[in-house]
């Protein structure tokens, strides 16, 4: 037997991997509030592409809201497995790097990235740098480019993770605002207590994640709105 034919066999799809529904009860969460905030009305006919999309879990869960998503990665094994784990002809998984400049053969209504190291850096102007690349690579002139990411707002890598403060994020923001006029924000989904119609376990995690130090945050780059002027 092949191996192809092995994954077929142990995996029908990645809601049967273990630590699935945690996954996605943490991440389909956050990712709901997202598409609140965004209130894009035709999701359901649009694309997405997750940059450094990893094991794919996410990915996945992501590609509920969308006609067409697809998830890139850089390791070849990693994206051979996903594909074998996807029965679903509106997720594919490609393999690619990024910061190989090289345009996209397709190009997407939105493009998030989760957590990705190219965005892992103090100096705000090779962040605006390389989003720049991303967006060319990926997108369209009316594209929205979602960075998703933590930080405890410290200005400070211990662990090797920059973590951005606030004044930073702002002042990044406001750098790609006033270059490409386009409409900015940071979300937090976190930042508000939602204590109804949840179990003591759900109770506990939402005001562990509340008040811990360590922040998750959306931030949104919408490309086809302009900011508006005071």
């Amino acid at each position: 037997m092949d191996i192809k034919a092995v994954y077929e066999k142990k995996y029908s799809h990645f809601a049967a991997l273990p630590y699935y529904q945690q996954e996605f009860d943490f991440y389909g969460r956050q990712f709901e509030d997202l598409l609140k905030i965004i209130a894009d009305q035709q999701c359901k006919s649009k694309s997405l592409v997750d940059l450094g999309c990893g094991f794919g879990m996410k990915t996945h869960i992501m590609k509920q809201y969308f006609g067409r998503t697809v998830g890139i990665d850089f390791v070849e094994n990693i994206i051979a497995v996903n594909n074998l784990l996807s029965d679903d002809p509106k997720l594919t998984f490609k393999v690619s790097d990024l910061n190989n400049s090289k345009e996209s053969e397709e190009k997407f209504d939105y493009i998030i990235a989760n957590g990705l190291s190219l965005f892992n850096e103090k100096n705000i102007d090779l962040c605006s740098n390389r989003l720049e690349q991303l967006v060319d690579q990926y997108g369209t002139e009316t594209s929205t480019f979602i960075i998703w990411s933590f930080t405890n707002h410290s200005s400070t890598a211990p662990s090797g993770w920059y973590n951005h403060s606030k004044e930073e994020l702002n002042t990044w923001l406001g750098q790609i605002e006033q270059k490409h006029n386009v409409k900015t924000q940071v979300f937090y989904p976190y930042k508000k207590l939602r204590l109804k119609n949840k179990s003591v376990k759900e109770m506990l995690l939402s005001l562990y994640r509340y008040f811990r130090k360590r922040q998750y945050y959306f931030i949104i780059i919408q490309y086809g709105i302009q900011q508006s002027k005071g």
